[in-house]
């Protein structure tokens, strides 16, 4: 029996695991977007949408023409240059189809990757947002 201690001591720290990370979700490549909870509540389009980086502002805008549809996420500041794992907080604001706008302010961003094109893949755990931003 004494042997038998150690390895149902073992099996048992096995099965107990902390609960699994919440996992970035798979971000568009190259696409500036923003996703939230899971669900895409921003994808730019090329012909429909502009954006633009405020450098002293430290400010990041994506819109449709109309300005129906937006993000902006303005973070307290970005080193520079940015680099993988680098973290940040930023406040984010975002409006659907002329529908009222949300922000959530404080939000805790991990960079999750920063591609040749200067895409910038945004990611936070703990609000379980995304972001793609593109830094000029």
């Amino acid at each position: 029996m004494r042997k038998l201690l150690p390895i149902l001591f073992c099996l048992l720290l096995a099965s107990c695991r902390e609960k699994d990370a919440v996992q970035p979700p798979e971000f568009p490549s190259g696409t500036i977007s923003l996703i939230i909870e899971g669900k895409s509540v921003f994808v730019y389009d090329d012909i429909s949408c502009q954006c633009s980086f405020d450098t002293s502002g430290n400010i990041f805008r994506a819109h449709t023409d109309d300005m129906g549809d937006y993000f902006f996420l303005g973070a307290r500041r970005y080193s520079q240059p940015l680099k993988k794992g680098d973290s940040l907080t930023a406040n984010l604001e975002w409006a659907v189809g002329r529908s009222v706008p949300q922000e959530r302010t404080n939000v805790s961003f991990t960079v999750d990757d920063i591609d040749e094109e200067g895409y910038v893949y945004l990611w936070s755990s703990g609000s379980r947002i995304a972001a793609v931003i593109r830094i000029f």
